[in-house]
């Protein structure tokens, strides 16, 4: 009998079916990973009251905080009670942003609610989610190993590719900071060139809030933190998945960007022109003063800009007193030369339904925001026809 026949093939079909320890790892920290980024909850919005919240047997509470469990589809909406006999007192703890890292909250779970709202289809995708990308992975890396001969060795090869992406990671990172010093830099040159209006929050300093809007920029990214310092409006650029991940936006502190500047266009040089074009992240340009013709060109140069503002000079308070400036509605006619703006913001004196005609030449405009004019009551019933007849464009109003 040959030697081959004497060996059993049980070993062999059992090794098969059995995992090695390290796939059992992967899957663990790959699950743990996967639903501290899937399952948290966010709080969505303060309230004083929400219509699934129903108190039984005891009077409804001050204030109702609502919560949204789960990334990037809800699964759940919840809500806690607060304030009021008995309901527990309010506290900053309540809002898992304001911890250090929000998912060792325990208000960043679905425990301990007072009311819940199950969305079927939000559990499936979640589900879906918590399923499919540790046993992925997990795959992988028994695949791998089996290619190893069941034992956990590694190759050049190996060695190559988890140097790559460590340096990839390093890399992206450094290239951040290297981004922050340099605009940093040309901030302060603006800032000193008196190019800035920095005056626009002058009670609130830092002007800071943070926006809940759910999936504002893409299924894969909300918005994030929003403040305004010196003339400067900043934004947290991080991915979403990694920020809930870190449970922080402090520990990305590298992936704040300037996005919007407030100027004076009268102030601006041909140098300071060339300091903006330095800020590629800038998407946001807010004017306090009337343009210049020559300006147009200069602004067909930021091609990353998508939104505009006209605005008026704020002294001493967030918006009043202001300073009207005569002609702005001639700024208009300039503005619509530029193929790039997608958004006008409006917050001036002298606009009429005629000059916003002007605006309609731009091919990609989208959103129209009015609710910062000042207008009577019959130039405002022009405004409201003006954006009745344009139901293909987001036309916001204060009235």
């Amino acid at each position: 009998m040959s030697e081959t026949a004497l060996l059993s093939p049980l070993p062999n079909k059992r090794r098969w079916r059995r995992l090695h320890w390290l796939t059992w790892v992967v899957l663990l920290i790959t699950g743990a990973v996967t639903t501290i980024i899937v399952a948290p909850a966010e709080l969505s919005h303060r309230a004083l009251g929400v219509p699934f919240v129903e108190p039984l047997n005891r009077r409804p509470p001050q204030v109702v905080h609502a919560y949204l469990c789960g990334w990037p589809a809800p699964y759940a909406e919840i809500a806690r009670g607060f304030e009021g006999p008995g309901w527990p007192a309010y506290t900053d703890a309540v809002d898992p942003a304001r911890s250090s890292v929000s998912w060792w909250n325990k208000y960043a779970w679905p425990f301990e609610a007072d009311a819940y709202q199950w969305l079927p289809r939000g559990i499936a995708y979640t589900l879906l989610i918590l399923l499919a990308i540790p046993l992925l992975v997990a795959t992988a890396c028994e695949l791998w190993i089996r290619r190893r001969g069941g034992r956990l060795r590694l190759k050049i090869v190996d060695l190559l590719v988890a140097t790559t992406l460590l340096a990839g990671l390093l890399g992206w990172g450094a290239s951040h900071r290297s981004r922050q010093f340099h605009e940093t830099a040309v901030i302060e040159q603006l800032r000193e060139a008196d190019a800035l209006f920095e005056n626009r929050f002058p009670l609130a300093g830092p002007f800071h809030h943070t926006t809940y809007s759910y999936l504002a920029r893409s299924p894969w990214q909300r918005e994030l933190s929003i403040f305004y310092h010196g003339g400067v409006r900043y934004e947290h650029q991080a991915p979403f998945w990694l920020v809930r991940l870190c449970g922080s936006q402090r520990a990305l502190s590298f992936y704040i960007h300037p996005t919007g500047i407030i100027v004076d266009p009268t102030r601006l040089s041909d140098d300071d022109w060339m300091l903006i074009e330095q800020l590629g992240t800038l998407e946001q340009l807010r004017f306090v003063d009337r343009l210049a013709d020559g300006d147009v060109e200069k602004l067909s140069r930021l091609t990353g800009v998508r939104s505009l503002a006209l605005d008026e000079k704020r002294v001493g308070a967030l918006a009043y007193p202001r300073q009207p400036t005569v002609g702005r509605e001639l700024d208009l006619a300039r503005i619509s030369q530029l193929d790039h703006v997608e958004a006008v913001e409006l917050a001036i004196t002298g606009v009429k339904d005629e000059h916003l005609e002007k605006l309609l030449t731009l091919p990609n405009l989208q959103r129209i925001d009015m609710q910062g004019l000042y207008v009577d009551d019959a130039e405002r019933a022009k405004l409201e026809a003006f954006r009745d007849g344009h139901p293909e464009l987001k036309i916001q109003m204060r009235w």
